[in-house]
């Protein structure tokens, strides 16, 4: 790294929330320790890995033992590890990191140019996936490729950005400004759900209230990929977030969703010295939110609809599908991708590669990444655990 980087990646703090997983941890503690990024570890384990302090032989990565109290259920644990954080994050910029995450340097650093040069508030790029073989070799994809900013992202306008219907991204993982990842996590986790999925809504929108947003197409979140664990408490249980929405049963806690929002958004227009109904972009936003308005009968009803017309048209040439596509509009494509040809499609959805293969593909398209990234996270992620130079007591 240049003088420069090493300078930029010192003004970031990332803040790690964990628990009951220390092995994934200790792979994370590796990947950060030889890097200039500041550390904060948020352990909600009944039983500390590690001891309360500044980790043995690191320099910035901290770790902090905060278990369930009485009564406490996870989800109030998680946000009370994430309200912890805020008087811990001392540098310009900050961000959220899962245990079993990353974020590649070279993308840091592109986000850290943004948010530094003051183009931006927030800055995201596109993801890659991973996942264990039965060998236990590592394969690989692209996740939210389709990710951009909207007309609006970099609006000064708190309405504006609100109301602007052209954005793809997601923020919940996005480098941002330390000022505005503060007002986030203090609107966000002041109140818990019985669906821990609504975080991460109330994030998204308040995030967009504080933040004018950059999308970069640049390899930047590397995620493990997702799979039902019954022994995760939570993930076995958990509802659509539109059938929870209409549950008659949960509406005083929607009533409180509301409310919480609201507030969380005029909090964000008082901020901006601008005059606008909290109330109106809440209700505006709830209305356009596709997980809330779609249900699981919906979504089972369009999916069967969807292969129907696939097949109806399967017998077109690829060519043709794929001219076809580029003329409709971005819902739909998204929809059709897959089976009309778009060229770069098969990074995406189920298709996993070896690591190089994904590079060689991804060498064919318009995203931008860093190799070395790529191979670094992937030899801490195949390391023999007694290579690594930190273990959790376990």
């Amino acid at each position: 790294m240049t003088p420069e980087e090493v300078e930029l990646l010192s003004q970031l703090t990332i803040v790690i929330p964990t628990c009951n997983r220390p092995l994934a941890l200790e792979r994370s503690i590796e990947y950060w320790r030889d890097t200039p990024v500041t550390v904060h570890i948020l352990d909600g384990s009944e039983k500390p890995w590690f001891s309360d302090r500044l980790l043995m032989n690191t320099s910035k990565i901290y770790y902090h033992h905060l278990p369930p109290e009485e009564r406490e259920n996870w989800v109030e644990n998680y946000g009370r590890r994430f309200l912890f954080a805020v008087s811990l994050v001392k540098t310009n910029f900050c961000a959220s990191c899962a245990d079993d995450d990353f974020f590649s340097l070279s993308g840091l650093v592109r986000a850290l140019c943004v948010l530094s040069n003051n183009d931006a508030d927030a800055a995201v790029g596109i993801c890659s996936e991973y996942k264990r073989a039965e060998d236990n070799s590592l394969l690989w994809n692209m996740r939210y490729t389709g990710w951009r900013e909207g007309v609006e992202s970099r609006s000064q306008s708190v309405s504006s950005r609100l109301l602007d219907q052209t954005t793809v991204f997601f923020l919940y993982y996005a480098v941002m400004k330390s000022e505005v990842w503060r007002k986030v996590i203090y609107e966000v986790f002041r109140f818990s759900y019985s669906h821990d999925y609504f975080h991460e809504h109330l994030h998204g929108v308040i995030s967009i209230a504080y933040s004018r947003v950059s999308v970069d197409k640049y390899v930047l979140w590397v995620k493990q990929a997702w799979q039902l664990n019954p022994n995760i408490v939570g993930q076995a249980t958990r509802r659509r977030e539109a059938d929870w929405y209409r549950d008659k049963d949960n509406r005083e806690e929607m009533k409180k969703f509301e409310s919480h929002l609201i507030a969380g958004i005029e909090s964000a227009l008082k901020s901006n010295s601008e005059q606008a109904s909290a109330k109106y972009l809440a209700r505006e936003y709830i209305k356009n939110m596709r997980s809330l308005t779609e249900t699981s009968a919906f979504r089972k009803l369009k999916s069967r609809s969807l292969r129907s017309i696939v097949l109806i048209f399967s017998f077109i040439p690829q060519q043709i599908r794929l001219r076809v596509n580029k003329l409709l509009p971005r819902r739909l494509r998204e929809i059709t991708g897959s089976l009309s040809g778009i060229p770069d499609d098969h990074l995406t959805k189920n298709n996993y590669f070896k690591l190089d293969e994904l590079i060689s593909h991804l060498e064919n398209t318009s995203y931008l990444f860093s190799k070395t990234d790529f191979q670094r996270i992937e030899s801490v992620l195949l390391m023999p655990r007694e290579e690594l130079r930190l273990s959790a007591n376990i």
